[in-house]
């Protein structure tokens, strides 16, 4: 009987857990599970099930920092293709530059790199202040290169 519980213990703990870590806002779910199964070590004198608790409490506070650093990336790349898209489609309005020949980076916080080729420096700075006046660009590094036609 003693087994059955252990097992029972090692099978229903993990799977709360991997619940409980499915919602974001639930912070205490490991800590919960922790203490319940200290509370069932307390009543059937169970070693195991506080080592099993230990053990899964702390895998979860693990998955929980890595999705959370996960959701942080993805809503960075989401920022930074949106940023992209936003900057070629102002240099595409404009009759003055070949948009296809002008590449457009975003990394960071909104860092812009410009590369390619333009007919003029005219061109050039015309480039670089599009992709400056763009909302979300806090800075353009313009590696540029004119050449003329």
């Amino acid at each position: 009987m003693k087994v059955r519980r252990a097992t029972l213990l090692a099978i229903a703990i993990p799977a709360t857990l991997l619940l409980g870590a499915c919602d974001p806002g639930n912070d205490d779910t490991a800590e919960r599970v922790s203490s319940d199964a200290n509370r069932a070590r307390a009543d059937r004198g169970d070693t195991a099930a506080e080592s099993i608790a230990s053990r899964t409490a702390e895998v979860a506070r693990e998955s929980a920092d890595t999705a959370s650093e996960g959701l942080r990336s993805a809503g960075t790349a989401v920022t930074n293709a949106s940023i992209t898209a936003a900057v070629k489609s102002e240099l595409m309005k404009e009759p003055a530059l070949d948009a296809m020949s002008i590449d457009v980076d975003t990394t960071g916080d909104g860092n812009v790199t410009l590369s390619g080729t333009v007919r003029s420096q005219v061109a050039r700075q015309r480039a670089e202040e599009l992709a400056r006046s763009t909302d979300g660009v806090n800075a353009v590094r313009n590696e540029l290169v004119v050449r003329p036609a």
